[in-house]
């Protein structure tokens, strides 16, 4: 190890720790030593060395003289990725890695209930905005049953009145206008995001204690007569992505992944489309969800929004916004249908044409970042005496 960087490294500066840190990692001219060689890629990247910042994430991504930590390492990758491809690369693994111990999945296979199987098996996906999820009254008759109306669903955050953002005014007022009337939580809904296209899927789990299929709970047969078994779940995502691609150019946002149920009133917390009220577990939802509205508003939410809003907010309205999204694909070598009646007891199952699928692999999740936009909130308050929402 040249003298010259040991000297650097101990004058404080970033790339000597870092080149430092290398030799000592690797036992090169020094004892191996992987704790002081995180030290000092550590001390590199909080001078901003961003190949301090990579190794540093290394380290913590493998658990190399630090505790393993995915969440760091992706935090320090994120502040680097855009600055080379192979860092880049790193992220994505990263994240890959993450969201599947995040989420400590089984494998599984993808599953819509539906009374629209022929449409889907021949390569139609329809996908609709958030919005017609909660707002039943504007949604068509098909999609008209009682496990449907979550009126929570694009809800962005939840505070109760000891933690209002800074700067709601509107929380601010409710909460202390009436001393008679005792408010509980409050929540905003983002109508931005209630524009997002989502295709929702049930998803049949794959025990590996037990070496068999999770039995699915009897409440999805309300969604329709058919099951669509989607067997090579990347495949299908891949051909997804590409025909969004087609369909809404390269620009538009996109991601796909399990539902969490962790949306809670009572709670103060952030959260995205992909969670909801732990009430709708049982439906063990994956969710593909698109972004058509590039920091739009919709016709509807422009209608709802006032004057004043308009004016101050600086949100712009895009009429063309479409209601509703199709894309095209090939299904008809990655997925089967048998009656709903059936699925629920997996029955013949083993005769299918899925044996090679059998366990499935673990799904790839895609978790894109977004592009910051303006938007607009609508406000949601629970009250104490009886938590109605209003």
């Amino acid at each position: 190890m040249p003298t010259r960087i040991y000297e650097a490294a101990q004058n404080g500066n970033p790339q000597a720790q870092n080149d430092l840190g290398v030799f000592i990692a690797k036992g090169e001219g020094v004892p191996q030593n992987y704790e002081v060689a995180a030290y000092l890629f550590n001390e590199a990247a909080n001078e901003g060395n961003t190949d301090g910042i990579a190794n540093l994430a290394q380290c913590f991504a493998e658990g190399i003289g630090v505790e393993k930590n995915l969440g760091s390492a992706l935090e320090l990758l994120n502040r680097i990725k855009s600055l080379r491809s192979n860092w880049a690369k790193q992220y994505i693994a990263v994240k890959r890695t993450y969201d599947r111990e995040q989420q400590n999945q089984n494998p599984f296979f993808l599953v819509k209930i539906t009374d629209y199987a022929e449409s889907m098996l021949a390569g139609t996906i329809y996908m609709r905005p958030i919005s017609d999820f909660w707002s039943l009254e504007n949604s068509d008759e098909a999609m008209q049953n009682s496990y449907r109306g979550d009126n929570m669903e694009s809800v962005t955050e939840t505070f109760d009145d000891e933690n209002i953002p800074e700067g709601s005014h509107f929380f601010r007022d409710v909460f202390h206008r009436n001393a008679d009337v005792r408010f509980g939580n409050a929540a905003q809904r983002d109508m931005l995001l209630s524009q997002n296209m989502i295709y929702s899927m049930s998803i049949l789990e794959f025990d590996r204690a037990s070496n068999g299929f999770i039995l699915p709970d009897k409440r999805i047969a309300s969604f329709g007569k058919t099951a669509v078994i989607i067997y090579d779940c990347n495949e299908f995502l891949k051909r997804v992505t590409a025909a969004k691609v087609l369909k809404c150019g390269y620009n538009s946002w996109m991601s796909f992944k399990r539902v969490k149920y962790n949306l809670d009133f009572n709670k103060n917390q952030s959260y995205n489309e992909f969670c909801k009220e732990s009430s709708y577990a049982w439906q063990k939802e994956f969710r593909i969800s698109i972004d058509v509205s590039q920091g739009k508003l919709n016709k509807k939410n422009w209608e709802q929004t006032t004057d004043f809003v308009r004016a101050t907010s600086g949100i712009g309205y895009n009429p063309n916004i479409p209601e509703q999204l199709s894309l095209h694909i090939d299904m008809s070598d990655i997925s089967v249908s048998m009656p709903v009646s059936d699925f629920l007891e997996l029955k013949d199952f083993d005769k299918l044409p899925i044996r090679k699928f059998i366990p499935p692999p673990y799904t790839e999740m895609l978790s894109m970042e977004r592009e910051p936009h303006i938007t607009v909130y609508t406000p949601m308050i629970t009250l104490k005496d009886d938590e109605e929402k209003i």
